[in-house]
């Protein structure tokens, strides 16, 4: 999990082959571990941005698809009680992470320029975004004059919090001021911290937690693939503040799956020696690892294992007695283009992290498309734009239910009222039992992978296997991962049934259309709702 995130802006990004923007640039070693230290670098938001998707028919809770219907419930049904409506914003806007506030002004950019010019306001007003800074090496000292400083001023009618520390520190607060709060990218629900279970009533999240990341991946390791063993690889610095969750959550899902969960390898952040680590992992003798790090290091343990010819090569090579385990991560590690960049060709295809639908921003039938195009046409979509845009919506949403912008309470006691919600991607819904966005039915499973155009040290896609697969449409239509020569895709087949429930429209355009990498089929190429995907697929 980590402070690591797609880029964003019109124009080519420093640091990172393609135009990527290199987030920890600029950062020294002391800065790095005091960050490691309060869990920043992986506490599992700011990294987990990958790229993003629409339904009608949610029992449990959520949205349904849409296909690409716009913004649901626009408020022209009432008129608010003010001229301006205010959400605040606390994020980075300097400091050497301000890259993650240039994410966050530009999905303000999108979201503002559709309410206030295509759609005339909201309830009869402007709607405006109050921000305020808080540089993440300040840690909490930023985070508490951040907050403080918006709830201050009694017309903030709510915040969106768009760093990855400092909300828990802030409950009591919180609690005095009755402030409706969506966390974009802190993990509460990893915490333990978001209601129901903790934490005040008025604070939800958007964010893909942890717990939920970690269930879909054990499950595909172990009624999936056939895998009877895994190894925690662990950085020990960057995983103290939440160790003993990450490690309580680690056992739950191995004993869940059936699963032998190997003794553990730690190491520190940036220590710069994968050889150690490798050779741990080599007396292990593991199938497959799960690595909770940085984007860096788990770059370093995939270039050492190709080196030593112990890189993952498929499924058959393992179950041949090879040591050639299947690499699984977070978001925030293995569901970055840094990693796949940093490795030079040694993040493989069935490298895999999990993510939800509403990530896969090269869907065709997401409103973000058009919101893009009718209010910041130059701008090119990185992955990430979609969540601080969602979550000030949801914040209005609240605001039309309890039909003022000056009651902060009535604002939250409105969110869980507003039923589903949609703006930029998929629909979704928060309830008084429920104030986390994505469903385990959302889920899905993605792997690094290469454009036709990849140049060297990469290897064109798809792999090369026995049976074939192909590369899906997103790789056609020059789109994904917004242009760039690789990056995380979908893969389709493991979790599709599931993700069916949710959202049919959507899974039926993935299909028929042919995104994603989606296994094996008969022909290769063959789309369609009736196309069989097979499990002998040798990566996934």
């Amino acid at each position: 999990m980590g402070v690591e995130m797609g880029g964003s802006g019109s124009g080519p990004r420093r640091g990172v082959r393609g135009g990527r923007h290199v987030p920890y640039n600029g950062l020294t070693r002391r800065e790095m571990l005091k960050l490691s230290a309060a869990g920043v670098i992986i506490a599992p938001g700011v990294g987990s941005l990958l790229a993003a998707c629409s339904d009608k028919s949610i029992d449990s809770g959520g949205g349904g698809d849409n296909t690409n219907t716009g913004p649901t419930q626009l408020a022209d049904d009432f008129t608010v009680d003010v001229d301006t409506i205010k959400i605040g914003v606390v994020a980075p806007f300097s400091g050497v992470f301000a890259w993650l506030g240039d994410v966050v002004n530009e999905s303000l950019d999108i979201a503002l320029g559709e309410i206030n010019n295509q759609m005339g306001g909201f309830g009869g007003a402007k709607v405006e975004a109050v921000r305020a800074d808080a540089d993440v090496l300040e840690l909490a000292e930023g985070t508490n004059r951040a907050y403080n400083e918006l709830a201050s001023q009694d017309d903030v009618s709510g915040i969106i919090w768009c760093t990855a520390l400092g909300l828990d520190f802030l409950f009591t607060d919180v609690e005095r001021d009755q402030m409706p709060i969506v966390s974009v990218f802190q993990d509460l629900q990893l915490e333990q911290k978001l209601w129901p279970n903790a934490g005040p009533q008025s604070v939800f999240q958007t964010l893909l937690p942890f717990d939920m990341a970690l269930d879909v991946v054990g499950g595909y390791l172990a009624d999936d693939r056939g895998y009877t063993n895994t190894l925690l690889v662990r950085d020990s610095l960057l995983t103290a503040l939440y160790q003993e969750r990450v490690l309580e959550l680690y056992e739950e899902t191995a004993e869940k799956f059936n699963l032998e969960a190997l003794s553990e390898v730690t190491y520190t952040t940036g220590a710069g020696d994968p050889g150690g680590i490798v050779s741990q992992m080599e007396d292990s003798n593991c199938e497959t690892a799960v690595i909770v790090g940085t984007p860096d290091d788990t770059a370093l343990i995939a270039k050492e294992l190709q080196a030593r010819d112990m890189d993952f090569v498929g499924r058959s090579a393992i179950e041949a007695g090879e040591f050639r385990p299947q690499l699984f991560g977070t978001p925030a590690n293995m569901g970055e283009p840094r990693w796949i960049d940093l490795a030079e060709g040694a993040a493989k295809q069935g490298c895999l992290t999990a993510w939800h639908l509403a990530g896969m921003l090269y869907l065709p039938n997401l409103p973000i498309h058009e919101m893009v195009k009718n209010n910041t046409p130059d701008l090119k979509l990185t992955g990430g734009e979609e969540s601080p845009a969602d979550a000030l919506w949801a914040i209005l949403q609240g605001i039309r239910v309890a039909g003022t912008a000056k009651d902060r309470t009535a604002i939250w006691m409105g969110m869980e009222q507003t039923g589903e919600i949609q703006f930029t991607t998929l629909p979704f819904e928060f309830t008084e039992e429920n104030h986390l966005r994505v469903r385990p039915e959302e889920a899905v499973l993605v792997s690094p992978e290469y454009g036709p155009e990849a140049k060297s040290p990469f290897t064109p896609g798809p792999a090369d296997t026995d049976p074939p697969y192909v590369l899906g449409k997103e790789w056609q239509e020059g789109q994904a991962n917004f242009g760039y020569e690789f990056g995380p895709v979908q893969v389709v087949r493991p979790t599709v049934e599931i993700n069916r429930e949710i959202h049919p429209e959507t899974v039926d355009i993935i299909l028929e259309q042919g995104y994603g990498d989606q296994a094996v089929k008969e022909p290769p190429d063959a789309v369609g709702l009736d196309v069989e995907m097979t499990d002998n697929g040798d990566l996934f």
